[in-house]
């Protein structure tokens, strides 16, 4: 027999993530997490722009050669290395921090440059480890972004839902009697 109930299995009240009841903690996970990424995916893309940045000052790299990642028929159509890892930079530290002040703007803003990169890379034979790792934190800011939304857009995300009731079969209790 079908009945229709919502479970009580120690779960918390709906949070603004939906209109599911969340498991005791949940609150608390989600919130971690997304500190947790709103911090990694403010500093690195910082630290790389900077290192970029700082590569066309002194002609040292800190971090890594990062030439040797550019597609060569970027080269043949005429543009110049120095001028697109400045532009490159310059989008990293400002896509850092969007991030640190509207991570459900600047998680989409990192994961669409990371899907650029890894169409780069995938494009230069050799670096597909590295297209496979920055897919992954593409994923990663996109998760930021989702996680994020409900936080500045509270008034607008969820309007007008209630709590989620789904049907619960009684199997260890015999079939109804016609």
């Amino acid at each position: 027999m079908a009945t229709t109930r919502v479970r009580d299995v120690g779960l918390a009240p709906a949070t603004t993530f939906g209109s599911t009841p969340q498991p005791a903690g949940m609150a608390a996970a989600v919130r971690d997490a997304r500190y947790i990424m709103r911090f990694v995916f403010t500093v690195a893309p910082i630290i790389a722009g900077l290192d970029k940045l700082l590569y066309l000052a002194f002609d040292k790299s800190f971090l890594v050669e990062w030439y040797q990642y550019l597609w060569p028929a970027i080269k043949g159509v005429g543009v110049n290395e120095s001028i697109f890892y400045l532009v490159a930079g310059i989008i990293e530290v400002v896509a850092g921090l969007v991030v640190a002040f509207r991570p459900d703007i600047g998680g989409y803003l990192v994961s669409a440059w990371l899907i650029g990169i890894v169409i780069n890379l995938l494009l230069i034979p050799g670096y597909y480890d590295i297209a496979l790792r920055d897919f992954g934190l593409s994923l990663g800011a996109f998760s930021l972004a989702r996680l994020s939304w409900p936080f500045f857009h509270a008034s607008t995300a969820y309007e007008g839902q209630m709590t989620h009731q789904e049907t619960v079969r009684e199997y260890a209790s015999p079939p109804a009697a016609s």
